[in-house]
């Protein structure tokens, strides 16, 4: 099938403004639904219309006349006090962006997961099958597996999904850091006094919008497809950072269980001062169930999905940051 206008929301985000910049050079013609801020898209040939998740007027103009809508818009909120606005935004968001769709008769939509969505964790290879996240975890993943439930309950009134599941996004184009960026900058500046020993499975931005244009062109109808990368600690970020900045490397690094512990202190100092703590209980949990072995196999056969060296795409993210006058 062939697809010529594709909506993205989110589309000032990371992942959508990258899309955004592959679609286009790639031919097609892009719609970008905005909420406040169009930033990352100021350089860039494309329609934005005006809006939000929760306005069905503005949700019916964005989806009006497009053949295939991205949806990459959503709120990663891992904490307790974050659950109620995050469950709003990735579960409730996704079902008004998933009817509007289907009332403009658009032919397929890809949902931007997360391998968040997933709940088998340690031990194991995680690939497609592994269970889904449920409402012992935390509300994100919780919010993205119920999102991809709204997904799949389309494709009985018509319309084809496909639904890609990146695990820790990194790389260019990050207008607005979020927290991976956030985090490199920290490191760049010696800004934290420590690092947790701790690891992720990290992928390039780049090419995750390279999956998801693969799963849109070429995803079956209700498939998810893990988009993962290369796992690397904290440690050797750190270390390859402080190599290409020549500065000092951190050397500090906590142990899961010594972070967890001063979270909780870190946490009821924040509330005392009405600011958001450095680390909390929930981020450690998150950092300590994340699977080392994530597989991208079915990605990689049915559209040749590919993950970048990852020195790629840490140079590459570090001379983009250096251009934007951050570092």
């Amino acid at each position: 099938m062939s697809y010529k206008k594709i909506g993205i929301t989110g589309a000032n985000g990371h992942v959508g403004a990258t899309l955004a910049r592959l679609l286009i050079a790639e031919g097609f013609l892009i719609r970008a639904l905005i909420h406040e801020k169009s930033n990352a898209l100021s350089t860039l040939p494309l329609e934005i219309v005006q809006g939000d998740l929760f306005d069905i007027h503005s949700l019916d103009d964005f989806c009006r006349g497009l053949d295939a809508v991205v949806h990459s818009a959503g709120l990663i909120g891992i904490e307790s006090k974050e659950a109620k606005k995050t469950l709003k935004i990735n579960v409730e968001g996704t079902r008004n962006v998933v009817n509007a769709c289907l009332k403009a008769k658009v032919k397929k939509m890809v949902q931007v997961s997360s391998i968040q969505a997933f709940k088998d964790r340690r031990g194991v290879l995680m690939d497609e099958n592994a269970t889904k996240a449920d409402e012992t975890g935390d509300p994100y993943s919780y919010s993205k597996s119920l999102g991809e439930i709204e997904v799949r309950n389309a494709m009985e009134q018509g319309l084809q999904v496909s639904i890609v599941n990146p695990t820790a996004i990194i790389g260019p184009n990050d207008f607005n850091p979020g927290a991976q960026s956030q985090a490199i900058l920290k490191i760049v500046h010696r800004s934290v006094p420590a690092l947790i020993k701790a690891s992720f499975d990290w992928v390039d931005v780049r090419d995750v919008a390279k999956g998801i244009l693969g799963a849109l062109l070429y995803g079956e109808n209700g498939n998810n497809y893990i988009l993962s990368g290369h796992w690397r600690s904290f440690k050797e970020i750190a270390n390859a950072i402080a190599l290409w900045s020549g500065n000092k490397p951190i050397s500090i690094y906590l142990p899961l269980g010594v972070a967890a512990f001063g979270a909780e202190f870190l946490e009821i100092w924040a509330k005392l001062l009405g600011k958001t703590p450095l680390l909390s209980r929930e981020a450690m949990q998150y950092v300590r169930n994340t699977p080392k072995e994530i597989s991208h196999q079915k990605a990689e056969e049915c559209f040749a999905f590919k993950a970048r060296p990852f020195s790629e795409t840490l140079a590459d993210t570090l001379l983009w940051m250096q251009g934007q006058n951050w570092i």
